[in-house]
C-alpha cells in the first residue's frame, strides 16, 4: 500500500474461477486494502495475489532516487534543506523540499551530476516547468541515456 510518498501496488487477484484486477492498494490501521475493478463472485474462495513486478521495480527505483536527490540537494544547497514531501510513481517522482531562495540552473546541474555520479545505472534530468524544477524522466534506469 501507499507509504512514504509511494503509490500502492497493482496486479491481479486470481482464484480457481476468476481473475480480479487490482487497481491500487492502501494500508489503513495496518490492514492492506485492495481497490479492485469488481467484487469477487465468490468472496469465500481462496485468491492468490499477483503483483505487477515491473511496475513495482520502477517505483522502487524512483524511491531510491528520492534518497540520492535528498543527499545531493543538501550537499549543493546546504544542510538546512529538508524534504517536505514526495510522490513516487512508476513513471517518475516529485520531490518537495525547503530552501530559502530560488535554485539556480547551475545548482540544478550540480545536483544532477552528483546523483548521476552515484552509479552508471542512474540518470536524472530536470525540466523547468512553470514555477519550479521537476524530474522529466524516470530517475533510475538500467540503460544509457542521451541526456535530452
Amino acid at each position: 500500500g501507499e507509504m512514504g510518498g509511494e503509490v500502492g501496488d497493482s496486479g491481479v487477484l486470481v482464484s480457481e474461477n476468476e481473475e480480479i484486477k487490482v487497481l491500487d492498494t492502501k494500508k489503513e490501521n495496518g490492514v492492506a486494502i485492495h481497490i479492485v475493478d469488481k467484487l469477487p463472485e465468490q468472496p469465500e474462495a481462496e485468491f492468490m495475489a499477483c503483483v505487477d513486478v515491473e511496475r513495482r521495480r520502477a517505483i522502487e527505483a524512483n524511491h531510491t532516487c528520492t534518497h540520492l536527490l535528498d543527499e545531493a540537494l543538501r550537499e549543493v544547497l546546504g544542510a538546512h534543506v529538508e524534504q517536505k514531501g514526495s510522490l513516487v510513481t512508476a513513471d517518475g517522482l516529485r520531490f518537495d523540499f525547503s530552501h530559502f531562495e530560488k535554485v539556480t540552473p547551475e545548482q540544478i546541474r550540480e545536483v544532477e551530476h552528483l546523483v548521476n555520479a552515484k552509479s552508471k545505472r542512474l540518470w536524472i534530468r530536470f525540466l523547468y516547468v512553470g514555477f519550479g524544477w521537476e524530474l522529466n524522466e524516470m530517475c533510475c534506469r538500467n540503460v544509457g541515456c542521451d541526456n535530452r
